[in-house]
């Protein structure tokens, strides 16, 4: 019987652990699928004008699979450089969201909020009609998307979340990379 109350709360802290981090997990395996997924969209129909509304389309689809205590944030699409970031060559900003709603790239990259359902434009623009796909190099589209995660409990969240400058932070950040299909011939003349 004392054996019993000895172990029982650290029996219960891992069943707890072990659920709490699969919900984390299951939420990263999610986010990266909506990413790649988003992202190969992108580099599909890239060029296309209503390619940031494919991009939405096939994220905000993904994203539905997302368990309870994780929620997408904002999403951004973006010329990526050869380093796989917004902006010129070895440039490695990693604050994306930012510069996309700002000034700063504002014309190679495209900020959207998540509103429940799907995404929404909020900020910067990439013209189809600028997109390389003629010639080599083809342009690189990116897609990032940022998510929040609220653990069940509060006995893994200094494990599960994390604070920049004491204000929490997006734990779940994925980013997809691909170049851009290439056109027929006929059609690049």
């Amino acid at each position: 019987m004392v054996e019993t109350a000895l172990l029982m709360p650290l029996i219960l802290l891992l069943v707890f652990g072990v659920i709490e981090f699969s919900f984390a997990f299951q939420s990263s395996a999610v986010l990266a699928d909506a990413t790649r997924a988003a992202g190969r969209a992108g580099s599909a129909v890239g060029g296309e004008p209503d390619y940031v509304e494919t991009i939405d389309q096939v994220a905000s689809s993904a994203l539905q699979r997302v368990p309870s205590g994780a929620s997408p944030e904002y999403m951004v699409v973006y010329r990526a450089n050869t380093a796989g970031f917004p902006g010129g060559e070895g440039d490695l900003s990693v604050d994306v969201y930012e510069s996309c709603a700002g000034d700063g790239y504002g014309d190679t990259c495209v900020a959207l909020e998540w509103n429940g359902d799907d995404f929404t434009v909020t900020g910067g623009a990439w013209d189809p009609a600028t997109h390389e796909r003629c010639q080599q190099p083809f342009d690189r589209i990116g897609v990032g998307i940022f998510m929040s995660f609220e653990p069940l409990t509060s006995l893994f969240a200094p494990v599960l979340q994390r604070e920049v400058d004491g204000d929490p932070a997006d734990p779940m950040i994925d980013h997809a990379v691909f170049v851009l299909e290439p056109l027929p011939q006929d059609d690049c003349a």
